[in-house]
């Protein structure tokens, strides 16, 4: 919800469209050694935000995909107040409730 609701909550810096959260979840595909469908969250956070980084994934999704995407895919148009600085704090904060 912190991703499409108002930014009137602490820590929460996006409001993006419903539409294109649900279009990126549909359509995500990670690279690891293949590309392959999204199959667990860290796949759609990496996907939104298109840029895996891999000491964050180690950090913040240990045990999931021990060799985590070197890319994202997703066929959704960025919404004009999408912002991956954003999207990173909000899945982070929310992470570390």
């Amino acid at each position: 919800m912190d991703l499409v609701d108002d930014e009137d909550e602490e820590g929460d810096s996006t409001s993006l469209y419903s539409r294109y959260v649900i279009d990126v979840f549909k359509t995500c595909r990670v690279k690891v050694s293949s590309w392959q469908d999204r199959n667990d969250v860290s796949d759609f956070v990496w996907c939104l935000e298109r840029r895996p980084n891999k000491a964050l994934h180690k950090r913040h999704f240990p045990g999931i995909n021990i060799n985590p995407p070197r890319d994202g895919f997703r066929k959704a148009t960025e919404p004009p107040d999408w912002d991956r600085a954003k999207i990173r704090a909000t899945w982070i904060h929310n992470l570390k409730r």
